[in-house]
């Protein structure tokens, strides 16, 4: 059996369970060590159902019935997978410069969302659309109106593009992070740094676990 058909029995097998218990509250999504970045992101997340359950091929992510008056599924922490990954296995799920700027402090969620919007420029440099969003003349993505606050014209910048034009300026690099909405000033936290309240997140860095809904 493959390992995605026994992903798929084991998510079967815990919506069975689910479905004969009336307290189900929800369900956290669990992600699979040396998951790709854009599941390990969504780790320790909370749905309501498990139903229309996202996945890309061969995904090995399950979701985890949170059950009232029994003990809370295991809540697991973006950053703490990152960590538990050696540098070389981080630099292939977060790209090389990635990879860096999580190590350099730069928050994991912008990062990899970065490349959702990611392009080439005519001159070659690589930027992104993700965070820069506008309604009604205003900023609506993050990074948008960081990048406005400091000053920041222009297209977002990558990290693969901060890291090439500081040729090795720790410096310089440090403050592009945080010009470009990539280090962000509520730190490194496993449920996010913007609008955490609405992340969804099952848990907190202090180990207390509370269920969050959207």
């Amino acid at each position: 059996m493959s390992a995605t058909a026994v992903a798929d029995a084991g998510r079967q097998a815990d919506g069975v369970a689910a479905s004969t218990e009336e307290q189900i509250t929800g369900y956290v999504r669990e992600v699979e060590f040396e998951a790709c970045a854009r599941c390990s992101i969504l780790a320790g997340r909370q749905y309501r159902t498990n139903e229309g359950f996202l996945r890309h091929p061969n995904c090995l992510c399950t979701h985890k019935p949170i059950i009232s008056g029994q003990p809370a599924p295991v809540v697991q922490d973006p950053y703490e997978m990152f960590n538990e990954l050696p540098e070389d296995q981080q630099d292939r799920l977060y790209t090389k410069a990635g990879a860096q700027a999580i190590r350099d402090g730069a928050d994991i969620f912008q990062v990899v969302n970065s490349r959702r919007g990611m392009s080439e420029t005519v001159s070659g440099s690589l930027v992104t659309t993700e965070g820069m969003s506008r309604s009604r003349g205003r900023y609506r993505g993050a990074a948008g109106r960081i990048m406005e606050r400091n000053n920041v014209r222009g297209a977002r910048m990558m990290p693969e593009e901060i890291y090439k034009r500081a040729n090795g300026n720790q410096r310089l690099i440090n403050q592009q992070l945080e010009r470009y909405g990539y280090t962000l000033p509520g730190g490194q936290q496993g449920e996010g740094v913007i609008a955490p309240s609405r992340s969804g997140w099952y848990g907190d860095p202090a180990g207390e676990r509370r269920l969050r809904t959207y």
